[in-house]
């Protein structure tokens, strides 16, 4: 009887005789990392540690009227039939398992996909906030224009990190996407992208591992 022998097969037999750890570093499967929150977003439509078992066991029958799904306006109720904004925007109903509330910490909100317990946000977000308006060629030399996102607060129940109890929080989203413009006296070149413009914005440094703590009894 002759036997059949692979190359591959017999390397990979002298690689776990001489090193077995190899194998399980190499095929094993690999772990899911913990997610952090984004810092360019106030929300998460999942979190790998959502507290889905708590969740289904808390009493929330005075929390009810809290519970359905935002009217999704269309843009031809928003707007007469012969408007437009001046930045692009897509609009779609979330349910968001993770919230930024006005203080900056983070909590679970209470979004069971197989419960009757869930809570639509319309929300609306700007299609690319690096561009300019539209028509901004027809703005004068002095002006810049850009499509910014704007927010507001909507109040969910949310859980207490503290207690594991529901609770009422308002939580940040955003709403609309704004044309905004800024005027003085720049060459024309910063029109097209040139030159340089100072940057207002208030930068704040977050130390992403202290983002978000979730107690160990969630689940």
């Amino acid at each position: 009887m002759k036997f059949i022998t692979f190359p591959w097969l017999l390397l990979l037999i002298n690689e776990l005789t001489a090193n077995p750890a190899s194998y399980n570093n190499r095929y094993s499967p690999v772990r899911s990392r913990k997610v952090e929150p984004s810092l360019t977003k106030t929300f998460m439509e999942d979190y790998p540690s959502y507290p889905k078992s708590l969740i289904k066991n808390l009493n929330l029958d005075k929390f009810e009227l809290f519970f359905g799904n935002e009217y999704e306006e269309t843009l031809g109720l928003r707007f007469d039939s012969d408007e437009q904004g001046l930045c692009t925007s897509k609009r779609r109903t979330i349910f968001p398992k993770l919230g930024k509330t006005p203080n900056g910490s983070w909590l679970p909100i209470i979004n069971n996909d197989d419960d009757k317990y869930r809570q639509g946000i319309v929300i609306e977000e700007c299609e690319d906030e690096t561009q300019p308006c539209m028509f901004h060629h027809h703005f004068p030399l002095s002006v810049q224009t850009r499509c910014k996102q704007s927010y507001a607060y909507r109040q969910l129940i949310a859980i207490d990190i503290n207690t594991n109890q529901p609770i009422r929080e308002n939580f940040q989203f955003p709403s609309c996407c704004k044309c905004m413009y800024t005027s003085g006296h720049r060459s024309s070149q910063n029109r097209f992208g040139g030159g340089s413009e100072k940057d207002t914005t208030k930068k704040t440094n977050v130390n992403m591992s202290e983002a978000i703590i979730f107690p160990g009894n969630f689940n």
